[in-house]
C-alpha cells in the first residue's frame, strides 16, 4: 500500500467516524429514529456518557458497538416493562398470593425479565388447568346428584349430597359413582343401612358385615338377609344332606 492508499483509508476512516458520532449527536438532541441507528426515540440519553467518550475516541468501530448496546438496552427495558404488567395483571386476577410475590417478581424482573415472564405464562397455564379441572368437577358433582334426586331414599339422597360435595373437592367420579353403588346395596341390607345411619365409614361397614357373617359373604348380593321383626321365618328343605340323612318313611305307615 503506498502513501495515497494510506491517506485515502484514513480520510475514509475519518469520514465514517465523523457521521457515527453525527448520527449519536442527533439521536441524543432529537431523541428521533434514524436509519443508520434504528435507536427507538430517547433509548440513549441515558448513555449520553458513552458518546462523549467516544468523541475523544475517534473509533467508528466502537461507536456502532455503542449504537448496538443501545438498541439491547432499549430491548431489555421494553421487555422488562412488558413483564411488570404482566405482573400487575396476574396480581390482579388473583394468581399470584399475597404474601410479597408480587414485590420480588418485580425485582426478579429487573435482571431476569424473560424467566419471570415464563413464570407468569406457567401461572397462567396452571390456573386454565385448574379451572378446567374445576368445571369438570362442578359438572360430575351435578350428575351424582340429579341422578339420585329421585331416590325414595333418604339415606341413599344423603350420601349422594356428601360425594357431590366430594367431588368439588377433587374425589375422582369414577370412585365417586363405584362409592354410591356401595352405598346402594349396603343399604338394602338391615345391618348395613343402621351402620350407615350410625356414620359409620363405607369400608368399615364391609368389614363388619364380612366378619359377621364370615364365609356367607361373597357379594352384596349373597347377602343373608336378616329376619324382620314380627315375620315367620321360612322353612326350607334341607336338599344338600346326604341321602342316608334324608328322613324316610315307612310304606307300612297310613
Amino acid at each position: 500500500m503506498d502513501i495515497r492508499d494510506r491517506i485515502e483509508q484514513k480520510r475514509r476512516q475519518k469520514a465514517a467516524n465523523e457521521a457515527a458520532i453525527k448520527v449519536g449527536q442527533e439521536t441524543l438532541r432529537t431523541g428521533d429514529i434514524t436509519e443508520q441507528s434504528g435507536i427507538p426515540p430517547a433509548a440513549g440519553v441515558q448513555d449520553q456518557s458513552v458518546w462523549e467518550s467516544l468523541q475523544e475516541a475517534g473509533d467508528p468501530n466502537l461507536t456502532f458497538k455503542a449504537i448496538e448496546l443501545m438498541r439491547e438496552n432499549y430491548e431489555t427495558t421494553r421487555r422488562i416493562a412488558n413483564v411488570e404488567q404482566m405482573i400487575a395483571a396476574a396480581a390482579e386476577e388473583g394468581l399470584l398470593p399475597d404474601d410479597g410475590s408480587v414485590d420480588l417478581l418485580r425485582k426478579t424482573a429487573q435482571w431476569h425479565p424473560d424467566a419471570v415472564a415464563k413464570e407468569i405464562m406457567a401461572l397462567r397455564v396452571h390456573a386454565n388447568q385448574e379451572q378446567i379441572r374445576y368445571q369438570r368437577s362442578v359438572d360430575a358433582a351435578e350428575r351424582i346428584r340429579s341422578a339420585y334426586a329421585a331416590s325414595s331414599d333418604d339415606l341413599v339422597r344423603a350420601h349422594a349430597d356428601a360425594i357431590s360435595q366430594a367431588l368439588m373437592a377433587g374425589v375422582d367420579e369414577d370412585e365417586a359413582i363405584e362409592h354410591m353403588m356401595r352405598i346402594q346395596r349396603l343399604a338394602k341390607h338391615p345391618m348395613g343401612r343402621q351402620l350407615l345411619e350410625g356414620g359409620i365409614d363405607v369400608d368399615d361397614v364391609e368389614k363388619i358385615l364380612a366378619s359377621y357373617y364370615s364365609n356367607e359373604l361373597n357379594t352384596y348380593g349373597a347377602l343373608p338377609q336378616m329376619p324382620q321383626t314380627g315375620a315367620p321365618q321360612q322353612q326350607t328343605p334341607d336338599t344338600q344332606r346326604p341321602d342316608s340323612l334324608q328322613p324316610t318313611l315307612d310304606p307300612a305307615q297310613p
